[in-house]
């Protein structure tokens, strides 16, 4: 009778069955010490369980697993029981299946599971050759997890080894397996166990039966395990792994756990093993049938080129990739995925060679055209976003290994953006990969881009995604691109264009958005050196913009070099009504004091102190009243020998102490010291000099300012510098300017001044060889006159009246006489004083 097919009589069957279990269970564990009726009722019960259906939960209810495991054990160590054992190891292993699989609890508890583990433990031990070692394993893959176990509970790892060396494609691989998943602590003693050179041969085996079990544990291992991935990840495993590789090919699961193994025990090394891309090529190319597996290997293998290092080899999948992606018979997901791997090849710089980089490009930008919903396809969002993706990879790669962009191409992408805008949202990403790739072609083809719109198509863009912080971002950075060459025409276009509008709206509507304002100021600082531009960027309150920006964003120094870069410029001539001085005063010393360690920092903010003392008595009262004095004479003292720092700090007091009120104030803060000391630290820079000289005249028009600059050592400094640029016309007349000055008597007695001879000698020397010189040679004269009225006077009349006489007969008898005559005069005077 056929049970499987003969529902009434098996269902008759089953009843009756029921109907006796308890009975025999009742018996069973009265009469423990009766062989037969152990014997008996383990064979009923074993029959039962092969029987299906409801019985084996029936038997569950009813406490078979306790004593199917008592009449096992009791049975197995009596050869003359040993059937009747092997029936009852084999009713545990389906009793742990029921109760595996059913939906429903049933009654299996640890006592009982753990009994039955250590049954089947000692029996299969008696009888190792029969069947009663696979129940064993059977039952335990079926518990193993069951809440209150634990990894002693199970047979011992190094007896899971040693049968799966025996039978690899035995119920010990996938015990090991659960094992490691469900007890991590296992891991180390599998790992030990296999032996590293034994796991080699194993997978060089090239045999089915052992490696499916093997990869299946180490997969396992890995995840379970870090120092079982670490130990394992030597150079001879990934090796057999990655030869290994093309035989799966024809094998798709086991393809893919051999992929998943390769690629975890990648994740902690740096270098892939040579031949793994020649075997991911051989696999690509003898999976012809199997889409899915193509897929799948496309999707690993651009996971690798994203964990490793870059290497040479990786090349040898490009021409398969570039197939792929240019023919249309192929499934639109695998020429995705084959985007993918390129996009994810050219973001690592890993193609280096311009005629590869030629044919993707060829290849991405006709897959991209056929789905841009113009070509016959609709419009397709994702193949738009993954060749994006791979066209801004591979506009990276051509920064360094250049070749030609010609028009149709630029229109192919652009034309693609157009198309893709009125999907709002959903085309955010084909449009970052788009700009970035613009970005990256403005290195080399900024002509081109130029000659196909690319600043209207920006300013397009930047209107349509106004509320997408990275497309703004990048818009921004590629019109800064464009306007580093600080070209007037590029920068005339970007204006009439609305480009500067956009700009500033940008940072207006994303105001806490560091890289947008980053970006925007860079652009504003390349733009802004033409002075219709700077008017437009005041008018648009581009200004005050920037100056939200730095006070939001003081902590990042790149953006604030970019931005000081822009409010230098536009701080030079643009209106004042479109400046708000005492904030951007504020602003820029506030700033200045969280940077210390800046130099170019200091070097641009000094400037814009600058710019705005130039605007008036006004302007330098307000930056004075901010405390710009201060933060002057600071980032000079700090930046003492940087000369850039030190001549826009000269520039700046400069400018200030124009002011009376500044003079003071600049004394105050001991900035005469500084300045003396920036002069002797930066006597070979001739600007800085003149920039430096200038500094100490304004400051010594206030009579105790002369005495505290001699003081100071401010004379010596200046001969000094005097000497070093001795044929510098320029300087010379800054020389004898300051000269005049400091020896103006303070309070009209000429007593509280006394000259030395290197002063005397300076001025000299440079009224003799500059003697065409109107400048040098009026200051010059001031400053004799003043030498004849100094305190030691009788000594200079002794030492030089004869050069000095000469010198101012000279003087007034040259082209400029009208002028210096009656500074002749007056030293005539004053030299018949003196008893020559």
């Amino acid at each position: 009778m056929d049970f499987e097919t003969d529902v009434p009589q098996r269902t008759i069957l089953t009843e009756k069955s029921r109907q006796c279990v308890p009975y025999v269970i009742s018996r069973m564990t009265e009469a423990r010490a009766d062989r037969d009726i152990q014997s008996a009722g383990c064979a009923f019960l074993s029959s039962l369980c092969s029987m299906g259906g409801e019985l084996p939960a029936f038997l569950l209810d009813n406490g078979a697993v306790g004593v199917i495991s008592v009449a096992t054990k009791a049975l197995g160590i009596e050869s003359d029981f040993q059937e009747v054992a092997e029936a009852g190891a084999w009713a545990l292993w389906k009793l742990s299946a029921a109760w595996k699989q059913s939906e429903e609890p049933l009654a299996l508890d640890v006592a009982s599971i753990v009994h039955g583990l250590g049954v089947l433990g000692v029996v299969s031990m008696r009888y190792y050759e029969s069947e009663i070692r696979t129940c064993l394993y059977g039952f335990a893959l079926n518990v193993c997890g069951t809440d209150g176990l634990v990894l002693e509970d199970f047979p011992p790892v190094c007896d899971l080894l040693s049968s799966l060396q025996q039978n690899p494609s035995g119920e010990s691989a996938d015990l090991l397996a659960a094992l490691c998943s469900h007890y991590p602590e296992s891991c180390e003693d599998v790992l030990v166990g296999l032996d590293l050179p034994v796991v080699i041969e194993m997978l060089g085996s090239g045999d089915d039966l052992v490696l499916e079990p093997l990869i299946s544990i180490l997969v396992t291992v890995t995840e379970n395990s870090v120092d079982a991935k670490r130990r394992l990840a030597l150079d001879e495993v990934l090796s057999e792994l990655v030869s290994t590789l093309p035989s799966t090919a024809s094998d798709k699961n086991k393809c893919f756990i051999l992929l998943d193994l390769t690629m975890s025990l990648m994740d902690g090394i740096a270098i892939p093993p040579q031949g793994l891309y020649h075997s991911i090529l051989a696999c690509l190319e003898h999976s012809v049938s199997d889409d899915t597996l193509r897929t799948y290997i496309l999707r690993s293998t651009k996971d690798m080129v994203v964990l490793l290092e870059p290497i040479e080899e990786v090349a040898v999948l490009i021409p398969w990739l570039q197939h792929r992606i240019e023919t249309l018979r192929f499934e639109v997901q695998e020429r995705i995925e084959a985007c993918n791997l390129v996009w994810a090849m050219a973001s690592k710089r890993q193609i280096k060679d311009d005629a590869l980089l030629r044919g993707l490009l060829v290849s991405v930008l006709s897959f991209m055209r056929e789905f841009n919903g113009k070509a016959g396809q609709p419009l397709d969002i994702t193949v738009l976003d993954v060749t994006g993706g791979a066209l801004s990879g591979i506009a990276l790669c051509i920064r360094e290994f250049p070749i030609g962009l010609e028009s149709h191409q630029i229109d192919t992408f652009i034309g693609a953006v157009y198309q893709a805008r009125s999907y709002g949202a959903k085309a955010v990403n084909f449009v970052m990969a788009v700009l970035v790739a613009i970005w990256h072609f403005c290195f080399l083809h900024e002509t081109e881009l130029l000659r196909e719109g690319v600043i209207v198509f920006l300013c397009d863009i930047m209107e349509d995604f106004k509320d997408y912080p990275r497309i703004q971002e990048k818009g921004c950075a590629i019109f800064a691109q464009l306007a580093s060459a600080e070209s007037l025409q590029i920068s005339i276009s970007i204006a009439e264009a609305r480009g500067i509008e956009l700009i500033v709206q940008a940072m207006d509507t994303h105001p806490t958005d560091l890289l947008i304002h980053s970006e925007a100021s860079k652009a504003i600082a390349h733009l802004s050196t033409e002075k219709d531009v700077r008017t437009l960027v005041g008018a648009l309150g581009g200004i005050n913009s920037v100056l939200g920006g730095i006070s939001r964003f003081s902590h990042s120094p790149i953006f604030l070099e970019r931005a000081y870069s822009a409010l230098l410029n536009l701080s030079s001539d643009v209106a004042e009504y479109l400046l708000d001085t005492q904030l951007m005063v504020r602003t820029i010393i506030q700033t200045l004091m969280l940077h210390p360690e800046s130099g170019s920092l200091r070097e641009n903010g000094l400037g814009i102190l600058q710019n705005l003392c130039m605007k008036g008595l006004d302007a330098k009262e307000a930056v004075a009243a901010e405390g710009g004095i201060a933060s002057t004479v600071n980032a000079m003292e700090q930046y003492l020998v940087t000369p850039n720092v030190v001549e826009r700090g000269f520039s700046t007091l400069w400018s200030l102490a124009v002011l009376p009120a500044n003079q003071k104030r600049i004394a105050q803060v001991g900035a005469i010291d500084i300045v003396v000391s920036a002069m002797y630290a930066s006597t070979e820079h001739k600007h800085v000099q003149i920039e430096g000289c200038g500094c100490l005249f304004a400051l010594a028009l206030d009579p105790a300012n002369r005495a505290a600059i001699r003081c100071a050592g401010g004379v010596e400094a200046l001969t000094l510098s005097a000497t070093v640029h001795y044929n510098k016309e320029e300087f010379q007349v800054e020389v004898c300017k300051l000269m005049a000055c400091l020896s103006t008597p303070s309070d009209g007695q000429h007593e509280q001044i006394s000259i030395s001879q290197d002063e005397v000698d300076v001025v000299l020397f440079a009224m003799e060889n500059f003697a065409q010189t109107e400048e040098v040679q009026v200051h010059g004269c001031e400053a004799l006159v003043n030498f004849l009225k100094a305190s030691n006077s009788a000594a200079i009349v002794s030492e030089f009246h004869a050069a000095m006489d000469v010198a101012v007969d000279t003087a007034a008898a040259s082209i400029f006489g009208a002028q210096c005559e009656i500074l002749a005069n007056e030293f005539k005077m004053l030299l018949e004083q003196f008893s020559l």
